[in-house]
């Protein structure tokens, strides 16, 4: 069995068990990551972006010198078949988790994208605005996780859902 992954994120796996497509469903809704509202997801993309840039002996900043940091964490059930497991409950999964990988992978690839405008917006700012300008491109990429949510129903209209 292939375990999934989603390209330049780190992967965390929970494990779901189950010989039916319901019981698959039934281990999902139980183990499944919680958001930060504390709903339950089949799958779940957490990132942060840290900046920091360098002072003065003065302690005036020196923008020009700012670095970022970015980690992406992706949470994701992983099912082992058991002996037994029909193929097509198994070919079922596979299309299902292809899906969720899909759509995880537009979470991370839009942070990723977007991740330079932050060092940009430090970079064009002064001592004083550096900070609310970096915030400012963090909550555009928030927005567009609930925005792509809301559009994709959780991934549901890329296929995204089980059973």
């Amino acid at each position: 069995m292939v375990v999934a992954t989603v390209a330049d994120a780190a992967m965390q796996y929970y494990d779901i068990t189950g010989t039916t497509a319901n019981e698959l469903r039934t281990s999902i809704n139980g183990a499944g990551p919680l958001d930060s509202a504390g709903r339950r997801n089949d799958a779940l993309t957490m990132w942060n972006i840290d900046w920091t840039w360098p002072l003065n002996p003065d302690s005036t900043c020196i923008l020009s010198g700012a670095t970022i940091s970015t980690t992406i964490t992706v949470t994701f059930p992983r099912w082992q078949p058991p002996a037994g497991a029909s193929a097509a409950l198994v070919q079922q999964w596979n299309t299902y988790e292809a899906a969720l990988v899909t759509h995880e992978s537009g979470h991370v690839t839009f942070v990723l994208t977007t991740a330079p405008d932050v060092l940009a917006a430090i970079k064009g700012a002064t001592c004083s605005t550096a900070e609310a300008a970096a915030q400012a491109v963090v909550g555009r990429i928030r927005q567009h996780d609930i925005d792509y949510d809301t559009e994709t129903n959780h991934g549901f209209t890329q296929g995204a859902h089980f059973p």
